[in-house]
């Protein structure tokens, strides 16, 4: 995970994404049970973590599911620490 942010960081752009059968595990590895959070909220508590205020990066989030693709969020400018 440390390597992914510090890429980000460094200016690349960086996906995370689980690929496999159905019941293998996908959104529990992602997203994580109650109280023990996955690999999307980890990454993103590294990622401002690392960054040195004032910080500003865009972020986006895209889920495909069934074969269908959807933004779940606008791209938009987030200050590290919001």
């Amino acid at each position: 995970m440390e390597a992914l942010v510090t890429s980000v960081l460094d200016g690349y752009n960086v996906c995370i994404m689980a690929y496999g059968q159905t019941g293998s595990g996908k959104t529990f590895t992602m997203e994580g049970p109650d109280g023990d959070p996955g690999v999307n909220a980890r990454a993103l508590q590294e990622l401002f973590r690392c960054a040195a205020p004032p910080c500003e990066r865009a972020l986006g989030l895209t889920v495909v599911r069934d074969g269908r693709g959807g933004s779940w969020m606008r791209p938009r400018r987030v200050a590290a620490g919001r």
